[in-house]
C-alpha cells in the first residue's frame, strides 16, 4: 500500500477533490429540489417509519434533555443526537437537516478519492471511484432522507482515512480523531461496533514496510481507535437504563428476528406472518415466566432462535441468509419512490427492467473483476482491505429483510474502488488497443 499522506494529497489534488465535491453536491441538490416540489414538511420528516422515529427521538432529546425514548433504544443515540444538535442550532425544518446531510454525502465522495489514493496510489482509480460514489443512486437518495446512513457512511469513511494516515505518520492526534469518529459511527448504527475488527486488517495491510522494520512500540498507538470505540460503546451499554431499555440498540435484534422468522417459515411450510406471530407468542411467554420487560427478552430469544435454526437446518438457513445478501447488495432503487413519490411509477418500472436484464448485478460483477485484477497484479494488501470491508457489510445484510441498499450502503466504501479498478483497467486496455490499431494503419500507409 502507498505511503501517501493527507497533506500531500491535499497539496497535489486539491482542485480535483473540490471538483468531485461540487459534482456530488450538485447531483444531490438536484434531487433535493425535485423532492421539495413533491413533499411537504411533514412528509419529509416521516418519509419512512424509521425517519419518523428518528425525528421523534431528536425532538425528545431537545425537549426533555435525555435519551429515554423509543427511537434511541431501537437505533442508538448517534443520529437522533445529530438531528437534535443540527436542528437546535438553526431550525428544526427537515429541509435544513437534509441539506446538512447532502453536504456530508458530497464530502464522502471526496473522501472516497482520498482513501483510494491512500491504498492504491492510482489517481485514475481514485477519481473514478469518487465519481461512482457521486453518481450512486443509493448515496443520492439516502442523502435526501432523514436516515442515519449518510452520517454513518461519512464518519466511518473519514475515520478509516485518518487511521491510515496516522499509521504512516505515527500521529497521536490522527489516532484519537479516528477513534472519535468511529465511536460516533458505532453509536449511530450498531454495525459500527465491530468496525475495529476491520481496523486490524487495515492496520496490518497499511502498516509501513521499512528496512529495518519499525519498532514494535509504534504498534500500541495504533490500538487507540479500537480502545476509544470499546470505551464509548461499553459506557453506553452500562448507562443507567429503564426496564424497557436495552444495553445495545434493538435494531440488530429486530433484523435477526425477522431473518429467523423467514427461515422458520421455509422450514415449517408456514407463512412469514404466522412465523412472526409464533415468535411473538414465545417472547410473551418468556416475559411472563422471567418477569422481565419484553425488550430485555426479545434480543436474546431472537439470537437463540436463529442459532437453533442454523444448527438444526443449516442448508435452509444458509440459503435464506445468502438470498438476503443477494437482494440487499444489488438493490439501489428502494428509496427512489419514497424520495420522489410523483415519479414512483417511472422509477419502479426502470428498476424492474434492470432486474429482468440482470443489470442490477453490475456492481457485484464489476467489483469481483476488480478484485481479480488486483490479485493478478499482486496488490494483495489493498485487495484484502477492500474485500474485508465488502464482505463485512454484505454478511451483515443477510440478517436484514427488505432493507435494500440501506444495510449494505457502507460497503460502497469498498465496491466503488473495486469497480473503479475494473473500469480504469478496461479503459486503459481499450486505449492501448486503439493506439496499436492506429499505429498499424500508419505503418501500412
Amino acid at each position: 500500500m502507498e505511503t501517501v499522506t493527507l497533506p500531500q494529497i491535499w497539496q497535489d489534488h486539491r482542485s480535483a477533490l473540490l471538483r468531485i465535491f461540487c459534482v456530488a453536491l450538485v447531483l444531490r441538490l438536484f434531487v433535493f429540489a425535485a423532492m421539495l416540489g413533491q413533499m411537504d414538511r411533514d412528509q419529509m420528516a416521516g418519509a419512512t417509519p424509521d425517519a419518523g422515529r428518528y425525528v421523534e427521538a431528536a425532538t425528545h432529546i431537545l425537549e426533555e434533555g435525555d435519551f429515554h425514548t423509543v427511537g434511541v433504544n431501537i437505533f442508538g443515540p448517534g443520529y437522533p443526537l445529530f438531528l437534535a444538535g443540527t436542528g437546535g442550532l438553526v431550525t428544526s425544518h427537515p429541509a435544513f437537516l437534509i441539506l446538512v446531510q447532502i453536504i456530508l454525502s458530497a464530502v464522502g465522495s471526496a473522501a472516497i478519492a482520498v482513501l483510494a489514493l491512500q491504498i492504491t496510489g492510482n489517481r485514475r482509480v481514485a477519481w473514478t471511484a469518487a465519481l461512482l460514489n457521486a453518481l450512486s443512486l443509493a448515496s443520492v437518495f439516502l442523502a435526501n432522507v432523514l436516515l442515519s446512513d449518510t452520517l454513518y457512511f461519512a464518519t466511518t469513511l473519514v475515520g478509516m482515512v485518518l487511521f491510515i494516515h496516522a499509521l504512516h505518520k505515527c500521529s497521536l492526534a490522527g489516532y484519537i480523531a479516528a477513534g472519535i469518529l468511529l465511536a460516533a459511527a458505532a453509536l449511530t448504527r450498531s454495525v459500527g461496533m465491530f468496525v475495529p475488527l476491520l481496523l486490524i486488517v487495515a492496520g496490518y495491510c497499511a502498516w509501513p514496510r521499512t528496512r529495518p522494520p519499525l519498532p514494535r512500540k509504534r504498534i500500541l498507538p495504533a490500538l487507540i481507535p479500537g480502545f476509544i470505540v470499546l470505551i464509548v460503546v461499553t459506557g453506553w451499554a452500562l448507562r443507567p437504563r429503564a426496564p424497557e431499555e436495552t444495553a445495545i440498540p434493538m435494531a440488530g435484534a429486530i433484523g435477526i428476528q425477522k431473518a429467523a422468522s423467514l427461515v422458520r417459515a421455509e422450514v415449517e411450510g408456514i407463512s412469514y406472518s404466522e412465523a412472526q406471530t409464533r415468535f411473538a407468542a414465545e417472547v410473551d411467554s418468556l416475559r411472563i415466566a422471567e418477569n422481565r420487560h419484553v425488550n430485555r427478552v426479545f434480543p436474546a430469544h431472537a439470537r437463540l432462535t436463529l442459532m437453533n435454526l442454523l444448527l438444526d437446518h443449516p442448508a435452509t438457513t444458509t440459503h435464506v441468509l445468502l438470498k438476503n445478501i443477494r437482494d440487499n447488495t444489488n438493490d439501489p432503487w428502494n428509496l427512489g419512490p419514497i424520495v420522489l413519490p410523483q415519479w414512483k411509477n417511472e422509477i419502479s418500472n426502470l428498476a424492474r427492467r434492470m432486474a429482468r436484464t440482470g443489470l442490477k448485478y453490475r456492481v457485484s460483477l464489476l467489483a469481483l473483476i476488480g478484485l481479480i485484477i488486483m490479485l493478478v497484479r499482486r496488490h494483495y494488501r489493498p485487495a484484502l482491505v477492500l474485500t474485508s470491508v465488502y464482505v463485512y457489510y454484505a454478511a451483515l445484510s443477510g440478517f436484514s429483510l427488505w432493507q435494500g441498499n440501506r444495510i449494505f450502503y457502507p460497503g460502497q466504501i469498498s465496491w466503488a474502488i473495486l469497480c473503479a479498478v475494473t473500469l480504469v483497467t478496461g479503459g486503459e486496455a481499450g486505449m492501448r488497443g486503439v493506439r496499436q490499431i492506429l499505429g498499424r494503419r500508419r505503418r501500412s500507409a
